[in-house]
């Protein structure tokens, strides 16, 4: 099931979601598959699909699914995390929300 979509405000490489994620969910970087559709899916422990945008801001979207049993921090703090270890702030949605949406940002580390 789905954890997580974050759309980042500048592109984020393999490498450096797949450290942020480990940090984030706790798990070895080899447990973090990184791919560009579900449909290429190994079954690791972690997946992320990254839909590539065009390169401009907040246009890259970063789907993450973990396994069962691989609990995580909560929708706004694993966001924050990941926007805070990769650098960039990030769109996260947030039903709780009016606008459905809040913007993370990796100077403060919290939801606005």
């Amino acid at each position: 099931m789905i954890w997580l979509n974050a759309t980042p405000e500048q592109p984020v490489t393999i490498p450096l979601i797949k450290n942020a994620l480990a940090a984030v969910l706790h798990v070895d970087v080899n447990a973090i598959e990184v791919v560009d559709h579900l449909s290429q899916a190994q079954g690791k422990a972690v997946l992320c699909v990254i839909y590539e945008g065009d390169g401009s801001d907040f246009s890259q979207i970063i789907s993450i699914y973990p396994q069962d049993g691989l609990n995580g921090p909560s929708l706004l703090e694993g966001g924050s995390q990941i926007a805070k270890f990769v650098q960039t702030a990030m769109l996260l949605p947030n039903d709780n929300c009016k606008s459905r949406c809040v913007c993370t940002s990796p100077r403060t580390s919290s939801a606005a």
